[in-house]
């Protein structure tokens, strides 16, 4: 019984922690898209398991973005480019940021 109730839980509060995001996406790079005079410097699309790019974070965009003067920006840039020239999975964790038309902001990244 303990262990019964030990996992539920485990399992209410990882359900917890992913609902700080407003979406969290794996998969290969499918693209990486550079434009250093906008405020979405860097911008990061998706392909999953099945060959289709995902909606990054509950909304229509299919990309998410990173300033290039966020902390932590050119370690960001470099797990990045790392995973695209491996050809490795990656996690990417977003939130909707309101005050830029809710486009999906990177806030955490995992491979």
């Amino acid at each position: 019984m303990k262990k019964v109730i030990f996992s539920l839980i485990l399992v209410l509060c990882s359900s917890q922690a992913l609902s700080a995001w407003d979406g969290v996406n794996s998969g290969l790079i499918k693209k990486i898209d550079v434009a250093p005079n906008d405020p979405r410097t860097i911008r990061v699309f998706l392909t999953d398991a099945n060959g289709v790019t995902p909606k990054m974070c509950g909304n229509d965009y299919t990309w998410a973005y990173l300033h290039e003067n966020d902390v932590g920006y050119t370690t960001v840039v470099s797990a990045l480019l790392s995973a695209k020239a491996t050809n490795s999975s990656i996690a990417v964790y977003a939130n909707k940021n309101p005050a830029d038309n809710n486009y999906c902001k990177i806030g955490y990244i995992s491979f």
